[in-house]
């Protein structure tokens, strides 16, 4: 057993409406005393995780509860009191405490963002949980309020602390449900290696199409799925008759347009293509953008990445990809636009919360709305490692039951996104529907008020519609359900030695249709040609075609008799060898007779051909005839025409001449006052527009005086400091020359003073030294 898509959003959150699922409402409504006292549970307590259910039928839960509770026992091999069976309640119960816990906002502190922390109320429904649950109260309180980034400890917000408590709540729902179908599994299986222990006889229970006032990420995939088994449904019953009978080239009314789902399916999951490999080596298979790929591409963006980008929050940005990507697509309907008229759809609100529609796919059932609110978030499955460590601490003593041990024992979901996971299990189903030869059984609901033998066509009638079973039984309806071919056809009603097979071999298959044909209408001349239609090698009988020919044919045999025994009218019937003989030789002159009708056949359809040529030259001689007498006579009256007009055309001229020259006179008196008038006024305008180009053009003239003036003058003065720095110049030349003389005589004394020291030197040693 498999099952596809469990709706665990349904676990935490309903719509108006609806329900949650059965089991949290037997263990609340209809368990022992004892059961709820053991798992802290109250029948009047109001739980968050659920609606209030319908008084009928909360009636009978307690019937069911029993059923359920019997059952259970079975699957798991235990008794219904047993320690594996409770183990299952407390993993519900704990689901239903987990929705009690609130939480209160923390303010930011330092580096750290606004946290939370549970709020002192659900400090109680928290030491339940972990006790269910066998976990530590203060490691399941870590794990709700923080989470692990880069191996630190950071704060969840208030609004991803409640998300927290809500992934693990369906993480837990979902993977008791893993369970016991592995359970029930594990209990239907058998060892057994007989020849044949591949083949199987399986039975698929799935949802329909689902519309509610609300559409998110889960109807989303209910109604793909429910589109590609349809489209399974449409190509197994409908669409391969459709074609045999376009082959045959019968017609009828059955031929009308189907709805085709493919091009939603196409938007929705992608189309198989071909592109090349790696260093252009062969090619592979990928899948074209579609709806699926863009949300796992939006799924598997960081929040850092996401926050980075602009446009909105995370719903909103998603929607411009979606809109950006598949607006032009087949199946894909935006509410507004280029080229397109704005659709009003009013927001719906349930339990406070507004969701704005985002756009409208063509699903086969209906145009359904979806809101794209929590999409990505719900795609990704979000139990974080933090919860998923969380859940492989439970005591030693919980796991010890072999049962339960196996739901933490799970490893996390990774990878894939939920709905590329769910993808792929539909194309495994479809692989394995389309090798099995299947039966459909289409369940319908009666009424909405749950009666029995009440059925509401108002009710009927949409579910009818919308599963194909209305197209189906047109289809049905107008087409034939007993076929076979010719050949056969003729063996059944005329015996084998009707045709012989070396004369059948020898005819061409042209012939051969011609013949089966023939020998077909003449056997089924006496029953109504509304109830059999003979295509290019098949016949096809409609409702009671065939049985009436089979009635024909047993009273056929009831006249003709046994063969040895005498009729009801005292007829002797020969024996068997003598009767086959002279049913061969009657059978044998009836295909002659229509083979000798099918050549006189022919021969008149050659007669009639040859005299539709003759008819058609003659036609075409007359007409031919009939063209040159109208081409004569249309040209004697082109001439008679161009006569006339030449004539005519030679008058009017000579009119015309006259009045021309009247015309030009008069006008050229009036034009020439007229033009001189216009050109006192135009030189008068050039006149003024000369001014007033000319005005500026004077001002800027004066301002170029006055610049060259100025220019004038700076070139005097620039002259004088010209001079003056000539001067300048050859004063400084005399200057460094006199200064050049002044170091030379310098130099000179320098020298002589030298010497002189020198010689006074010498003569101060050349003296006595005085001793006194």
């Amino acid at each position: 057993m498999e099952h596809y898509l469990l709706e665990v959003s349904r676990v935490v959150w309903q719509q108006e409406g609806e329900q949650g699922y059965h089991a949290p409402y037997y263990l609340t409504k209809c368990s022992s005393a004892a059961l709820r006292t053991k798992l802290s549970l109250s029948p009047q307590l109001e739980y968050k995780y659920l609606i209030n259910p319908d008084p009928k039928m909360a009636k009978g839960f307690q019937k069911e509860w029993e059923e359920v509770i019997e059952k259970m026992g079975t699957m798991l091999g235990c008794a219904k009191d047993g320690e594996e069976a409770v183990a299952v309640w407390k993993v519900v119960a704990a689901v239903l405490h987990l929705g009690q816990i609130t939480f209160d906002e923390l303010p930011a502190a330092g580096k750290h963002e606004a946290g939370s922390k549970i709020s002192d109320e659900a400090e109680a429904e928290l030491a339940i949980v972990a006790e269910l649950l066998g976990i530590s109260a203060e490691d399941l309180r870590t794990a709700l309020t923080t989470k692990t980034i880069m191996k630190n400890m950071e704060p969840r917000t208030l609004r991803e602390s409640s998300l927290a408590r809500d992934a693990l709540a369906k993480a837990l729902y979902s993977r008791l449900f893993n369970v016991i179908i592995y359970a029930v599994n594990e209990a239907l299986s058998g060892m057994s290696t007989a020849p044949g222990r591949d083949l199987f006889i399986g039975m698929l229970d799935i949802f329909g199409s689902e519309v509610l006032m609300v559409n998110g990420f889960e109807q989303l995939l209910i109604n793909y799925a429910n589109d590609k088994l349809q489209y399974f449904f449409t190509q197994t019953t409908i669409s391969h008759v459709i074609k045999e009978y376009e082959a045959e080239g019968v017609a009828g009314n059955y031929l009308k347009a189907i709805r085709d789902i493919a091009p939603t399916l196409k938007m929705v999951e992608g189309e198989v293509i071909q592109v090349p490999g790696k260093a252009g080596l062969g090619s592979r298979e990928e899948r074209s953008q579609c709806l699926l790929s863009i949300l796992d591409d939006d799924t598997r963006q960081s929040d850092r990445a996401q926050a980075r980008m602009t446009g909105g929050s995370r719903d909103d940005k998603l929607l411009a990809k979606i809109l950006d990507k598949l607006s032009k697509s087949a199946g894909f309907i935006p509410l507004e636009g280029p080229g397109l008229t704005k659709r009003k759809i009013p927001d719906v609100t349930i339990r406070g919360e507004k969701y704005k529609v985002s756009f409208l796919i063509a699903h086969f059932g209906a145009e359904v709305p979806y809101c794209t609110q929590g999409f990505a978030e719900k795609n990704a499955d979000p139990l974080d490692k933090t919860l998923l460590n969380l859940m492989q601490t439970c005591h030693e003593s919980l796991q010890n039951t072999p049962f339960i041990k196996q739901l933490f024992e799970q490893p996390a979901p990774g990878g894939r996104s939920l709905a590329f996971k769910f993808r792929d299990e539909m194309e495994r189903l479809l692989s394995t529907l389309q090798k099995c030869g299947g039966h459909f059984i289409r369940c319908i609901k009666p009424n909405n008020e749950r009666k029995p033998f009440m059925l509401d066509p108002a009710t009927c009638t949409p579910q009818l519609e919308s599963c194909g079973v209305k197209e189906a039984a047109e289809v049905a309806q107008a087409g034939f359900p007993k076929s076979m071919t010719l050949r056969d056809f003729i063996n059944v009603t005329l015996k084998p030695c009707a045709i012989k097979s070396a004369e059948w071999g020898r005819l061409s298959e042209e012939k051969r249709g011609k013949l089966c044909k023939a020998v077909a209408r003449r056997v089924l001349r006496a029953t109504p040609d509304m109830d059999f239609v003979i295509g290019k090698t098949k016949i096809y009988f409609r409702h009671g075609g065939w049985e009436k020919c089979a009635t024909r044919l047993s009273t056929l045999d009831k006249v003709i008799g046994k063969p040895g025994e005498r009729t009801a009218s005292g007829r002797f019937v020969p024996p068997t060898g003598l009767r086959s003989y002279l049913l061969r030789i009657r059978q044998n002159a009836m295909v002659q007779q229509i083979k000798l009708e099918m050549r006189d056949q022919a021969k008149r359809q050659a007669r009639q051909a040859a005299l539709k040529r003759q008819a058609s030259m003659a036609r075409g001689a007359a007409a031919a005839e009939a063209e040159r007498l109208e081409k004569e006579r249309e040209a004697a009256i082109s001439k008679r025409i161009e006569a006339a007009v030449s004539k005519a055309l030679i008058l009017a001229a000579e009119k015309a001449e006259v009045q021309l020259s009247e015309a030009v006179a008069q006008a050229s008196e009036s034009a020439q006052g007229a033009l001189e008038a216009m050109l006192v006024q135009k030189n008068a305008e050039l006149e003024e527009l000369t001014e007033q180009a000319l005005k500026p053009m004077k001002v800027k003239l004066d301002q170029l005086q006055m610049n060259n003036a100025e220019l004038l003058r700076n070139n005097e003065e620039l002259e004088e400091f010209k001079q003056e720095a000539d001067f300048v110049v050859t004063e400084l030349a005399a200057c460094k020359a006199e200064n050049a003389k002044y170091r030379t005589e310098n130099t000179q004394l320098r020298n002589i003073l030298a010497q002189v020291l020198e010689e006074t030197k010498k003569y101060l040693g050349e003296q006595p030294q005085n001793t006194s």
